[in-house]
């Protein structure tokens, strides 16, 4: 590329040759491509920053279809800019007739477009001259013939794995090359299915028919097995361990403490009586059978496992922010993760020689009238056995997010790490630490340090990377180009762009979990009820009436949540389907992406509606999962052994998670 700036034609030609006809289907990333090559102070870009959306694109998406001649897409993008945005008539024409016209010459080599379209300007002029010229539309229009097509009848299909029946359509999409050539779906072809349901007690056939598109005609048909749901083999579930605070009295006659925790499986919260034995020491672990994390096809509860910490000081820390931080801090952290690093994070020293339960100590006679009796001298004689030096547990997952185009996992050490699109340098978190939690927005990332502070990696012109001076917060979520924060006590702070009111935060109280969308923000309060602010066009901040949450979470024009019988409702947007959760049952968390969601299940599996174009729906196989995430076009889920699984869009290596 020359070391000069680009005009928007030339962009937009540059940009679709090498990043797909697909961006035209992602504003903000078609945005992305533009601007890395483009001036940024440039009338053109400007409008684009602030108007970039369905709205502008979707003609050209229509010219791409053939439903629309490429002269006719600029003629609505135009009246879009100047009707809808109010931008002004020649600036909105100077940019409608630069996308068409970087078009121009993509549609010529596909034959989806019915005419091509070139922008002839009498020789002479400057570049300067040139572009006035079509913003006045002066242009004379060349049509030429669609060139001709290859018959995709003799492709070859990879066989296609066998599905699981899962009560909903399935969709998998099949690999087709021609001629040594790999094919694109969507471009190259599209896909039509049938009997792709199946049934739940037998194996049956389903078949999908694959027609050609673009530069491609005929069709040709391919069959795929869809099986009977997997019948897991009992398991027992995992233990939940977790810190008790008990004091030297205590720990000396006994108690019983009432411990609140959340189930691995991902946000559920319990609570028991934990009975502490009279004689304790510090260090001790007290078990309580039937009350950790539930067990897999029909297997027994694992135990609730406390170890005691016996302090002098019964203000010192708790656990209580910590299991605070894991619930809300990026959405879905098990117990298990968030105490593991507790414990790394916070050394809590007892001192052993107080002679705890030992007779004539200080505590025995304090506050009586007595003279103490003194006794003869004693040795303590320590009859433990020497304890083995314990073995560092390895270094897994704990955590995972999806962004727009990239992925970031939190690993058990406090460190983070990162794959998938990498041009803003959203994906640089190589050198953080100490964090205990982590959040992927479009262009940036967002992390969650043990003291509360946190740090951001990614493009900042909107400001979404400020989040330097905050603190005391439990929680961070990363947006399209903003980020919120919660602090300790119930408030939300947030930075970034607030063009449609999803900063108005600053009045929020008693909040318990934040969720930052594309233009809207979602908060859940401790009473079990929602709110909500920021774009509102297809009811997406329409949350007043929902009560009894557990989680919430925001899309791009969409909002789930879960309520504690774990049942689910949506808002917004559906004309993907990604709002369809009424049927689902048995949930502990959700996670909206652009246009599809993810909820995850007691039992460890997920469960999936929406958009599925690129197979970011593709999660019924899934199993003992303790996390899920939904991105822009793919999904991440993190299992019970801290090892990651992704579907979806791989284009930029968002998905390549497989070896965390």
């Amino acid at each position: 590329m020359e070391d000069r700036y680009y005009t928007l034609a030339e962009a937009t030609s540059f940009a679709l040759e090498n990043g797909g006809e697909g961006l035209l289907d992602n504003p903000r990333r078609f945005l992305a491509h533009l601007a890395d090559m483009m001036d940024p102070d440039c009338d053109e870009l400007r409008v684009l920053e602030r108007n970039c959306d369905e709205g502008l694109l979707r003609p050209y998406r229509e010219a791409l279809a053939g439903a629309l001649k490429l002269d006719a897409a600029e003629a609505r993008a135009h009246s879009y800019l100047q009707d809808e945005c109010k931008i002004e008539s020649g600036t909105a024409a100077a940019v409608a007739s630069g996308i068409a016209e970087g078009m121009a010459s993509l549609l010529g080599a596909s034959s989806r477009a019915r005419s091509k379209v070139a922008v002839q300007v009498p020789s002479g002029l400057s570049p300067e001259e040139g572009r006035d010229l079509r913003a006045r539309r002066d242009r004379t229009l060349v049509v030429t013939p669609a060139p001709q097509t290859a018959d995709i009848s003799g492709a070859s299909v990879e066989p296609i794995a066998p599905q699981r029946h899962t009560g909903r359509p399935l969709c998998p999409v099949p690999r087709v090359s021609l001629g040594g050539s790999r094919l694109v779906s969507g471009r190259d072809y599209t896909l039509s299915y049938s009997s792709n349901v199946g049934y739940p007690d037998r194996e049956s056939t389903a078949t999908v028919k694959v027609v050609g598109a673009g530069a491609y005609s005929g069709s040709l048909v391919a069959a795929f097995r869809i099986l009977p749901p997997e019948r897991p083999r009992p398991s027992r579930g995992r233990d939940v361990r977790v810190d008790l605070e008990v004091s030297e009295l205590e720990a000396r006659d006994g108690a019983s403490k009432r411990v609140e925790y959340d189930l691995p499986s991902g946000g559920r919260r319990e609570s028991c009586e934990v009975r502490v034995p009279a004689g304790s020491a510090d260090g001790d672990l007290v078990r309580v059978p039937g009350m950790g994390g539930h067990g897999a096809g029909g297997g027994g509860r694992g135990d609730l496992v406390a170890r005691l910490i016996v302090s002098r000081d019964p203000s010192g820390w708790s656990l209580t922010l910590t299991r605070r931080a894991a619930l809300f801090a990026g959405g879905m952290l098990g117990l298990a993760g968030i105490a593991a690093l507790a414990a790394a994070r916070h050394h809590i020293s007892t001192d052993k020689s107080l002679g705890i339960g030992t007779e004539g100590s200080s505590e025995d006679v304090a506050g009586t009238d007595e003279e103490p009796v003194e006794e003869p001298e004693q040795e303590v004689v320590d009859d433990q056995p020497e304890e083995e030096p314990e073995e560092l547990a390895p270094v897994t997952l704990v955590a995972i997010s999806a962004g727009s185009s990239h992925t970031v996992g939190l690993r058990s050490d406090g460190t983070a790490v990162a794959a998938g699109e990498d041009f803003k340098g959203m994906c640089d978190v190589s050198g953080w630490y100490d964090l205990v939690a982590v959040s992927a927005g479009t262009w940036h990332t967002v992390g969650l340090r043990s003291d509360g502070k946190a740090v951001a990696v990614g493009d900042n012109f909107k400001g979404m990377c400020d989040v330097s001076d905050w603190r005391d917060l439990i929680a961070v979520s990363a947006g399209e180009q903003y980020t919120v924060g919660l602090n300790a006590d119930g408030k939300a702070v947030s930075v970034g762009e607030d063009m449609d009111g999803q900063h108005d935060v600053s009045g929020w109280q008693d909040i318990a979990a934040v969720s930052a969308g594309d233009y809207h923000t979602v908060g859940l309060r401790s009473d079990g009820t929602a709110v909500a602010t920021g774009l509102n066009v297809y009811g997406e901040c329409d949350v007043s009436g929902w009560s009894d949450l557990v989680a919430v979470c925001a899309g791009m024009y969409h909002t789930v949540g879960v309520r504690s019988d774990g049942t689910a409702v949506a808002t917004g947007l559906n004309d993907s389907g990604q709002c369809d959760v009424s049927s689902w049952r048995d949930l502990v968390a959700v996670s909206a992406g652009n246009d599809h969601t993810i909820g995850l299940c007691s039992d460890g599996t997920a469960v999936a509606t929406g958009w599925n174009s690129f197979g970011q729906c593709n999660v019924s196989g899934w199993q003992d999962l303790i996390a899920v995430s939904a991105g822009g076009t793919h999904t991440v889920g993190l299992r019970s052994d801290g090892t990651a699984v992704a579907t979806g869009l791989n284009d930029d290596g968002q998905c390549d998670v497989s070896g965390w």
